[in-house]
């Protein structure tokens, strides 16, 4: 059986915060997978009418740093060099807030930015004036925009 390659703008997406994040690594290369986005996670929770305090955010980490060895890819019979990159999806709500220009530098270090906006404000801004790489649906979720 052959496996057809994948099309389209999709990507394996692992979280930063795994419990093995290594042993997740190999097993998504063991079964295929030539590149995989190492994902951390950030949620802005301001809103037009709820102001928060200055200087009051979320934390944006660096990308994460991961390497596998040469024995690790040996060990799970891996013979191409994979493609590890590192993937920040911020959601948020609220156009106005300093949170994104706060963090533009740091958000910027990702290879991969995804903008998860749940208004339409937010959609609008990530479509026309972003930095994003592309917005993400999380399939769990509907959002009814007025």
């Amino acid at each position: 059986m052959t496996m057809k390659l994948a099309r389209g703008f999709c990507d394996l997406n692992i979280s930063a915060m795994d419990t093995d994040l290594k042993k997740t690594v190999l097993k998504a290369l063991s079964i295929g997978y030539q590149t995989i986005a190492i994902n951390r996670e950030v949620t802005d929770n301001s809103t037009p009418d709820k102001k928060r305090k200055k200087g009051n955010f979320p934390m944006v980490p660096p990308p994460p740093k991961f390497k596998l060895s040469e024995e690790d890819l040996r060990e799970h019979s891996i013979t191409r060099e994979p493609v590890i990159l590192t993937r920040i999806t911020v959601t948020y709500s609220d156009p106005g807030s300093a949170f994104l220009s706060k963090f533009r530098e740091v958000i910027k270090q990702y290879d991969i930015i995804a903008f998860t906006p749940t208004t339409e404000g937010a959609l609008k801004q990530v479509a026309l004036a972003s930095p994003a790489s592309y917005c993400a649906w999380p399939l769990n979720v509907i959002y009814i925009l007025n």
